[in-house]
C-alpha cells in the first residue's frame, strides 16, 4: 500500500497520484469542502497536482471558492504556472478580478510570477478582461509593478486591450 492510500483527501490532492486521489474522491460526500481554508482545487495546484485540478475541475468544483487568504485557485495557477488549467479555470468561469486579503486580484499575482520569462500566463488573462489598474492595498496595480521592476513586454502586454 503507497503512502499516500492512508492519507486524507486534501494530502492526497496535494501530494498523490490521480489514481489513488479518484478512489478517495468518490466516498467525498461535499466536493467544495475546505481542510485549514482551502479547497481540494487549491490543494492539487499548490502540489502541483495538475491531473488532479483537471479532474476536480471537470467535476464542477466551485472555480471561485477562496481560501483563508481569500485567493481563489486562479490566484494560485499564477503562481504555480499551470497554462492548461488556468485556461479551463477561466473556461469554466473562474472570475479574473476577484481580490485577496491583501488587494491583489490573480493578475497581480501572474503579473508577480512572470519575472521577465513566464508572459503567457499574462497574456491568457488578459484575453479575459482582468482590471489592470485596480490598487491593491499597499496601494500598487499590476502596471505599476510591472512599471516598476522596468518590464518593458509586461507593460505592452498589460496596455493591450
Amino acid at each position: 500500500m503507497g503512502t499516500t492510500e492512508k492519507a486524507d483527501i486534501f494530502t492526497v490532492a496535494q501530494y498523490g497520484d490521480i489514481q489513488t486521489f479518484t478512489k478517495k474522491f468518490y466516498s467525498v460526500h461535499d466536493i467544495n469542502q475546505k481542510h485549514n481554508g482551502s479547497s481540494l482545487l487549491h490543494y492539487s495546484i499548490a502540489g502541483r497536482r495538475f491531473d488532479i485540478a483537471q479532474f476536480l475541475l471537470d467535476h464542477d468544483i466551485d472555480v471561485d471558492m477562496p481560501n483563508s487568504d481569500g485567493q481563489t485557485p486562479l490566484h494560485l495557477i499564477g503562481t504555480c504556472q499551470s497554462l492548461q488549467v488556468a485556461e479551463f479555470l477561466l473556461q469554466k468561469g473562474a472570475t479574473p478580478n476577484i481580490r485577496d486579503k491583501y488587494g491583489n486580484n490573480a493578475l497581480w499575482t501572474a503579473v508577480f510570477n512572470c519575472k521577465g520569462k513566464n508572459y503567457e500566463m499574462v497574456e491568457l488573462f488578459m484575453k479575459y478582461h482582468p482590471d489592470v489598474t485596480t490598487k491593491n492595498k499597499a496601494g500598487r496595480s499590476p502596471l505599476d509593478f510591472a512599471s516598476q521592476v522596468g518590464d518593458e513586454k509586461l507593460i505592452c502586454i498589460l496596455q493591450e486591450r
